[in-house]
């Protein structure tokens, strides 16, 4: 696929991406709440992502080299980064045969957890890319001896893989508030707790 072709979908995603992140809610009609069952296998998806990344790296585990269109397609979601650093992945899940691109934002300082935003894109089967962001703003908090970390999370009804790799990569339980629960992250496994 050339990047004519690419451009509009990635205008558009970044358009639908701005207005997530401004706070302009969707028209679209509300899920229906999955089985335990299904809740299940998403948060056990969500966690094994959270490990590929991690791993990835950490150690280069799963580590994939960007080619130039991925490298393109990052370099026009630049507007939606947050101020600071940013490191980008690639991941491929061994499972499922997808391949994962990630830009994490990282601090300079290794006392603070950085909540958002991080970004994630999915090849597609025909070449064009999905984006979603971890979170609709830029949150880095530092760490205590006193507390918890707690985020709310509204960007989606569970946790997500970088709430994973966060608790794996600081080595913190993570509490994370969404609209279908409350949920605590520890050690990279995701437990519903309210």
């Amino acid at each position: 696929m050339t990047l004519a072709l690419r451009k509009p979908l990635l205008l558009s995603l970044c358009l639908v991406s701005w207005l997530m992140v401004t706070g302009c809610q969707s028209t679209h009609q509300a899920e229906v709440a999955p089985s335990a069952d299904t809740k299940r296998e998403l948060l056990r998806e969500v966690e094994r992502l959270g490990h590929l990344l991690y791993q990835a790296h950490t150690s280069g585990a799963h580590k994939l080299e960007f080619s130039d269109q991925q490298r393109e397609v990052f370099a026009e979601l630049r507007p939606l980064y947050c101020a600071g650093n940013y490191t980008e992945l690639g991941v491929t899940d061994d499972t499922n045969g997808s391949t994962y691109w990630y830009a994490i934002k990282f601090s300079d300082d290794a006392d603070t957890v950085v909540f958002g935003r991080h970004l994630k894109l999915i090849q597609k089967a025909n070449g064009e890319y999905d984006s979603s962001l971890s979170s609709r703003g830029c949150l880095d908090v530092p760490l205590t001896q006193t507390g918890s970390l707690f985020a709310s999370h509204s960007a989606s009804d569970y946790p997500n893989e970088f709430h994973v790799f966060l608790s794996l990569f600081h080595q913190q339980k993570i509490y994370v508030d969404t609209s279908s629960g409350l949920y605590r992250v520890e050690a990279g496994t995701i437990q519903q707790i309210g």
